[in-house]
């Protein structure tokens, strides 16, 4: 008697496959979050090291924002990671929002009249599933460089931005705004310097178990040499996860880092460089 070898058909190896890459797909996206939030804390860490940081006067309790520097400072936090990331604003999550809250344009604001569109850095952070306390799901929205939307083509990336861009807490089963905050970009405040990757930061970050947006960036008067940079540190608190809460008032904590004086003849050329630059 022969023995006929079975061959399964076409269908039924397209839902191996399917399903050997859904159990591969959740490992893969862990093993991303891990390495963005590993990569967010060494930029932190770096931009931290050798820079002696100090609350700004109307930082209060001025005990609790020193306890804040001492926690960024031991890597005493937690660098949440975007559940999704894209170059445009086509992200899964956030097309099913506007499926379901059919209002919510995240993506194009208006300032002054005008119609501002972000032209990139989308990405969305889901913060776990219903029955912890919080109204419904909530999802974060991350869009950045928002530029007058007759703007966009081949030269958006050289607009400025009119508006750098935001954080946006949706509860999606209310579709409900609970709470947005800036995201600052790195050459908002370094007249026309260029700013690496690793010379700034924005992200959102857990902290004692508080979720806390932060922003790091450069401030820079001419074309001073790097070591001459001043930074400003913002930590704005959205709270416990538990208690999100659009009339909640949420602190803001403000630090600076101003390096030591320049020489007077570095100082001079810093100062002849930027008159030429204009």
């Amino acid at each position: 008697m022969l023995c006929h070898r079975y061959l399964p058909s076409r269908s039924v190896l397209l839902a191996l496959v399917a399903g050997l890459w859904l159990s591969l797909a959740p490992a893969a996206r862990a093993e991303e979050g891990t390495a963005y939030a590993q990569h967010a804390s060494e930029v932190l860490a770096h931009l931290l090291e050798n820079r002696d940081f100090k609350p700004e006067p109307e930082c209060a309790p001025l005990a609790y924002c020193e306890t804040l520097l001492t926690r960024l400072r031991a890597g005493a936090f937690r660098v949440l990671a975007p559940s999704e990331l894209s170059d445009s604003p086509d992200l899964p999550s956030y097309l099913r929002l506007r499926r379901k809250c059919r209002s919510f344009d995240l993506v194009h604001i208006g300032v002054a009249r005008h119609r501002l569109t972000a032209t990139r850095n989308f990405a969305t952070y889901t913060l776990g599933p219903e029955g912890s306390g919080r109204p419904g799901d909530v999802l974060i929205f991350r869009a950045e460089h928002f530029i007058p939307a007759d703007a966009q083509g081949r030269a958006a990336e050289a607009q400025p931005a009119t508006w750098p861009g935001a954080f946006v807490a949706i509860a999606v089963k209310r579709c409900r705004v609970l709470v947005t905050d800036t995201i600052e970009e790195a050459d908002r405040y370094a007249k026309h310097n260029p700013v690496a990757a690793d010379e700034h930061l924005s992200e959102l970050l857990m902290i004692d178990g508080r979720l806390f947006v932060i922003n790091l960036v450069p401030i820079i008067a001419g074309h001073e040499p790097k070591r001459a940079w001043w930074y400003k540190l913002s930590l704005s608190e959205w709270g416990a996860l538990t208690t999100f809460d659009p009339q909640h008032h949420r602190p803001r904590y403000e630090f600076s880092y101003r390096p030591a004086t320049l020489s007077e003849e570095e100082e001079g050329q810093a100062v002849a460089r930027g008159r030429l630059d204009g």
